[in-house]
C-alpha cells in the first residue's frame, strides 16, 4: 500500500503536464483515441486494495489538447500520504488548496514539485493553475478527493458516449452525483437516514429518506434551505408549473384500505391549496392482485404534471397510470390495468389489445414522463411473472380518439426479473437513462441507446430511481463550490458516552445532531461497545 502518485494535465498554452514521480504507466491512461472508447473500472471497494488510486485513470493527452477532465476521487487511507507530484511550464503556476478539518495553508507550486495530501485532516485538494505573470486569473481548476470510508463499491464501463452530463442518485445513506465519466462530484451522507427520491430544483437538491414523513431543500454546500413542512410520503415530491408542490400521503381510508393516497398540492408556505383522494374516485374492484404485492390498494410510487392543469400518478398495486384534472378532480383517462369508463384504448404492434390485454400491459410500473413531443413513458417493471423483464415504454396519446400508441420499446438484456423500484428518463438526443429495480443483480445505472445498446453503466448501485441531467441544466461551479465547502468544515465531532453513576461506557446510545434553529433532527448515530461514536455535522450551526 505505497502511497499512490494522480497524474493531471493543466492546460495554459504550452504547460507540461504533471507527471507521476513513481510507477509511471509506459502507455496512455484513460486517453480516448483511434483504439475506441474508453473502459475503465472504478476505485476498488473499502476492504479492497489499491487505495490511493485515483478514479478516473489521470489523461496523459497532448498539451494542446487541454485537460477534459476536472474531477478525481480516490479511496484514502488515514494517516497514509497520497503524493501529486510533477512539473509545471516556466510560465505556469498552480496554486494547491488543501480542504478538510485540519488541512494545511495553500501552497504554491512551480517547477518540478511534490504535494502530499493526508487524510483525515485533509480530505480534498484544489489546483487552481495561472499564468505567472497574471495570478490572480484562474485558467482551470482540478479537484481531487477523498471518498467517505462507507463510500459504497462501484464500477465503471463507458461503450460510447453518454448524451447525459450528470447522473443524481440515492444509494445506501449517500445522495450521490455522478458525471459522464462515472466519477461521484458531489454526495452527502445522511447517515444513519437512507434517502429515497433525490433531485434538482431550481439549483436545490430536495430529497426524501426512506420510512420518513418530510423532504428537504438543500444547497450544494448541504445547509438544509427548506424544510417542507408537511407529511408526505417518500416515493415522489415534483414542483407544478406554477412553483407549488405537488406529492402525496399514504392514509389508511374510511373504508379500511392500507396504502390509499390524498395528494395535496402545496403552497410556498406549504399549506395544502388541492386535496385528492382516491378514496373518492378509484373502486377497489380495480385492484390487480398479484403474488408480488401487498395487500395495500394503491400504493402510488410517482406523480408528474400533465402540462394541461393535471397530474398523472402511477399506482403500482393496480398497475395503472391515471390523469386527473386538478380543476375538476375528474379523473380524466387511465392507462393499464382494469377497465373504466375513462380507459384509453392500448394500440402496441400496430393492433388494438383488447381489455384483458391491457390488464397486463404495465405489472408494478414506476416513473411516469411525460417529455417535450407529448409523449409519456413508462418503467413497465414485469413483476407479474418471473420470465418477464423490465421494459421502458413510450406512448403517443391521442385523447381526442381515446387511444394510447406505443410508439418505442426500451429493454436492456442485462436486466431480469424487477420485482420493484426503478426508473426511465429519456434524453434529448434520444438515449434513455434507466434503472432497473430490484433484486440486488438490477444493481446498475446505465444510459442506453433507443435499441437498449448501453452507452455508460455504472455498477454496484442500488438506487430508487435515477435523475439525469445534461449539460447546461447544472450549475457547476456551485456543485464544486459546495463540494469545496463541505470538505472544508469540520466533518464532525466524536466522544464517548459514559454512565455518570457507574464509570462505565454505554453501548447503544443514541446520539442526536440537532439543528439549533428549531431543534429538527439533523442526523445521530448510536454509540459502539466501547460507547464511542463518530457522528457528521454538515455545514450550519447545530447541538
Amino acid at each position: 500500500r505505497r502511497p499512490t502518485v494522480a497524474t493531471f494535465l493543466p492546460s495554459l498554452l504550452v504547460a507540461a503536464a504533471l507527471v507521476p514521480a513513481v510507477a509511471a504507466p509506459s502507455a496512455p491512461v484513460g486517453a480516448r483515441g483511434s483504439a475506441g472508447p474508453e473502459r475503465a473500472r472504478a476505485p476498488p471497494p473499502p476492504s479492497g486494495g489499491g487505495r490511493g488510486r485515483v478514479w478516473p485513470p489521470p489523461p496523459r493527452l497532448n498539451v494542446a489538447a487541454g485537460a477534459p477532465r476536472h474531477d478525481y476521487v480516490m479511496r484514502c487511507v488515514a494517516g497514509q500520504a497520497v503524493t501529486l507530484s510533477g512539473t509545471v511550464a516556466p510560465s505556469a503556476q498552480l496554486r494547491a488548496v488543501a480542504l478538510g478539518p485540519s488541512a494545511p495553508a495553500p501552497s504554491l507550486l512551480r517547477g518540478s514539485f511534490t504535494y502530499a495530501m493526508t487524510s483525515p485532516a485533509t480530505t480534498a485538494v484544489r489546483l487552481e493553475l495561472a499564468a505567472i505573470d497574471t495570478p490572480a486569473t484562474t485558467l482551470a481548476t482540478y479537484h481531487v478527493r477523498c471518498l467517505p470510508p462507507t463510500f459504497p463499491a462501484f464500477t465503471v464501463e463507458i461503450a460510447g458516449t453518454p448524451q447525459a452530463s450528470h447522473y443524481l442518485v440515492t444509494w445506501t445513506t449517500f445522495i450521490v452525483l455522478f458525471n459522464a465519466e462515472g466519477t461521484p462530484v458531489w454526495w452527502l451522507d445522511q447517515a444513519p437516514r437512507r434517502p429515497i427520491d433525490a433531485k434538482v430544483i431550481d439549483g436545490q437538491v430536495l430529497a426524501s429518506e426512506a420510512g420518513g414523513d418530510y423532504y428537504t431543500f438543500r444547497e450544494w454546500d448541504g445547509t438544509v434551505s427548506r424544510a417542507v413542512d408537511h407529511v408526505l410520503d417518500h416515493h415522489d415530491l415534483v414542483p407544478l408549473p406554477d412553483g407549488r408542490l405537488v406529492g402525496f400521503e399514504y392514509v389508511t381510508s374510511d373504508r379500511g384500505l392500507e396504502e390509499e393516497a390524498r395528494f395535496v398540492a402545496l403552497d410556498e408556505d406549504d399549506e395544502e391549496v388541492w386535496v385528492w383522494r382516491t378514496e373518492d374516485h378509484v373502486d377497489p374492484s380495480e385492484m390487480v392482485p398479484a403474488p408480488y404485492k401487498s395487500d395495500n390498494f394503491a400504493h402510488v410510487n410517482a406523480v408528474e404534471p400533465d402540462g394541461d392543469g393535471g397530474v398523472v400518478w402511477s399506482a403500482r398495486s393496480l398497475d395503472a397510470i391515471y390523469d386527473v384534472d386538478m380543476a375538476t378532480a375528474e379523473i380524466r383517462w387511465k392507462l393499464g390495468g382494469t377497465h373504466r369508463p375513462e380507459s384509453l384504448r392500448v394500440s402496441e404492434s400496430t393492433r388494438i389489445l383488447e381489455p384483458a390485454e391491457v390488464v397486463n400491459l404495465f405489472a408494478g410500473q414506476h416513473d411516469p414522463r411525460f417529455w417535450p413531443d407529448g409523449t409519456l413513458s413508462v418503467m413497465d417493471n414485469g413483476s407479474s411473472d418471473p420470465q418477464r423483464r423490465p421494459r421502458v415504454l413510450r406512448f403517443e396519446l391521442d385523447l381526442d380518439a381515446r387511444l394510447a400508441t406505443v410508439v418505442e420499446v426500451v429493454t436492456d438484456p442485462r436486466a431480469v426479473y424487477s420485482g420493484g423500484t426503478g426508473s426511465a428518463r429519456r434524453l434529448s438526443g434520444g438515449n434513455w437513462v434507466a434503472t432497473w429495480g430490484l433484486p440486488n443483480v438490477n444493481r446498475y445505472v446505465t444510459e442506453l441507446t433507443p435499441a437498449g445498446e448501453p452507452v455508460l453503466t455504472i455498477s454496484g448501485v442500488a438506487t430508487y430511481r435515477v435523475v439525469p441531467y445534461e449539460a447546461g441544466d447544472l450549475d457547476l461551479g456551485a456543485v464544486r463550490s459546495g463540494m469545496d465547502a463541505m470538505a472544508g468544515s469540520p466533518t464532525g465531532v466524536v466522544g464517548t458516552i459514559v454512565d455518570s453513576a457507574r464509570g462505565e461506557p454505554v453501548a447503544g446510545a443514541g446520539v442526536a445532531v440537532l439543528r439549533a434553529d428549531g431543534y429538527s433532527l439533523a442526523g445521530g448515530v448510536v454509540t459502539g461497545a466501547d460507547g464511542g461514536f463518530s457522528a457528521q455535522v454538515p455545514p450550519g450551526s447545530y447541538l
